[in-house]
């Protein structure tokens, strides 16, 4: 049975168990998979249980290079090499996507439907049965356009595919002994650029720097992206969480400490940098008003 949708509620006596034992039946039946692992909740909880049930007959994915960030690729690995799980890590430039640098409202669904295709060739290449992806079922719900492209190239969703959503997902992953929270920063660089800014090698490298920057001060669940405005406008958001409220409060409390942000991401290139603290972020900027300017160098 296919469920489309699931709010991340308990549907009575289904419990988060038998869910759990559906999700195995259901990687039992692929038989072999190659699995895209992006390395946030949902990969680590689809990944352990293909592992565990498949053994060597699954494989993980990581893709390099074009939007992703290079510390995703370190982090993948690491966490693999600890489960014992083969990764792959092939190139995969995405800004060679017809369409995707436009930065447009499908630009998700073109880079899903490029990835999958170049996994389903390595799924042939090693003689593996289906490729999988991680969206779990309030992902889908939240938007119907990423099985677009896994509809259109017959991968598997096994998380959405027996219901599961994100608490149920995050509640799996503390069973398992992983982090249930979700990366601080996003793994896709392009999340970090407004829809209709175009994506260039050039802006991806001052995001990354900003995220380096961030790191180096300290500052937990505190992300920098780029947006329009008076030049390249970077806003500086904090995540709703106990790690970004306090990183937020530093910045405004330690002067020493905004000047060194703000200065920072000047040199950088921005030509302003907003802080819109106390709002966490929320997917792709949709815009850059609203936020306190920052204090010019």
């Amino acid at each position: 049975m296919m469920w489309e949708s699931h709010d991340g509620k308990p549907d009575g006596a289904e419990s988060l168990g038998r869910r759990e034992r559906m999700l195995r039946s259901y990687v039992r039946s692929l038989g072999s998979v190659a699995m895209v692992f992006m390395g946030g909740v949902g990969s680590r909880v689809l990944a352990r249980t293909c592992h565990d049930v498949l053994g060597d007959r699954m494989i993980a994915v990581s893709p390099c290079g074009g939007t992703i960030a290079a510390e995703a690729q370190e982090s993948a690995r690491a966490w693999c090499d600890s489960q014992g799980i083969e990764l792959l890590l092939p190139d995969f430039d995405n800004l060679q996507v017809p369409g995707l640098a436009d930065n447009r409202r499908n630009r998700c669904d073109l880079c899903r439907h490029a990835l999958f295709s170049e996994l389903q060739i390595i799924a042939r290449a090693r003689g593996l049965g289906y490729v999988a992806e991680p969206s779990d079922a309030d992902e889908v719900a939240a938007r119907p356009t990423l099985l677009r492209a896994a509809t259109d190239l017959n991968v598997k969703s096994p998380l959405m595919h027996v219901g599961l959503g994100a608490r149920e997902v995050r509640e799996l992953a503390l069973r398992m002994g992983e982090d249930p929270e979700p990366p601080s920063q996003p793994i896709c660089l392009a999340a970090q650029v407004e829809r209709g800014v175009g994506i260039t090698p050039d802006r991806l490298a001052r995001v990354e720097f900003a995220r380096a920057l961030v790191a180096s001060l300290g500052l937990v669940g505190v992300r920098v992206d780029l947006v329009r405005g008076d030049g390249e406008v970077a806003l500086v958001r904090a995540a709703r969480s106990e790690a970004g409220t306090e990183a937020a409060a530093r910045i405004h409390t330690e002067g020493s400490l905004r000047c060194e942000l703000v200065h920072g991401l000047l040199g950088l290139g921005f030509g302003r940098v907003w802080l819109e603290l106390g709002e966490g972020p929320a997917g792709d900027t949709q815009g850059g008003d609203g936020g306190t300017e920052a204090p010019q160098a």
